[in-house]
């Protein structure tokens, strides 16, 4: 029966599972100059893991000398669903985002759907978009630093 169970999940339900997947491509507009930094970015599939950044995918990227203004980031495999993007520049290779004195960030930082907050980062709501299908294209860009 064991067996027979194994051979039904392998036939039938595994194939099943990938149609909920997705490749999520991100257009991260970078500014002028930024060759050779690093780009942080968090790939987050909820609010709690948004405000925390733990269940959050990461990656670093280190951005191309060729100045292009544009760097992709890609993410295979990302479940269906609301997802939300936080990303900074980190121009120093300290792997942290850096805030000045009056705690405003002093590297490049961005969100996807172009989101800002006031006096703090957006909400996931704000910043959140729709993975489905087999392709999915975010685009947005680096403020502030």
């Amino acid at each position: 029966m064991r067996t027979a169970a194994h051979i039904l999940f392998v036939l039938v339900l595994a194939p099943l599972a990938g149609l909920s997947q997705s490749t999520l491509t991100l257009e991260v507009e970078v500014p002028k100059g930024s060759g050779g930094n690093m780009l942080m970015v968090a790939l987050c599939p909820s609010e709690e893991a948004y405000s925390t950044e733990k269940g959050c995918r990461t990656t670093q990227v280190r951005i191309g000398f060729d100045d292009k203004g544009v760097q992709e980031v890609r993410f295979d495999r990302v479940a269906a669903g609301d997802h939300a993007v936080r990303a900074f520049l980190d121009r120093n290779g300290n792997e942290v985002l850096d805030l000045n004195a009056l705690g405003i960030p002093s590297e490049p930082f961005g969100f996807s759907q172009d989101a800002m907050g006031r006096f703090a980062a957006p909400g996931f709501k704000e910043a959140s978009f729709s993975v489905g299908g087999d392709e999915t294209r975010v685009a947005f860009r680096m403020r502030g630093g």
